[in-house]
């Protein structure tokens, strides 16, 4: 199996600081019977900045 990505994702928090909001694997990986698999590794809720948006848009499903 290929090794999952590592995903860093960073914002700026309410002073305007530069932050990592979240920095390890890609929490959603999905493997096809044929073995190849896909990794979201971003999402967007429409266009322009995502101003102050620090939790992360994409979720693993619920176990």
């Amino acid at each position: 199996m290929p090794s999952i990505p590592r995903r860093v994702v960073t914002g700026h928090d309410e002073r305007g600081v530069s932050v990592f909001a979240a920095d390890g694997p890609v929490p959603v990986v999905r493997t096809a019977p044929d073995g190849a698999f896909t990794a979201d590794l971003m999402q967007t809720l429409g266009t322009g900045v995502l101003g102050g948006l620090l939790h992360d848009p994409i979720r693993a499903p619920e176990a």
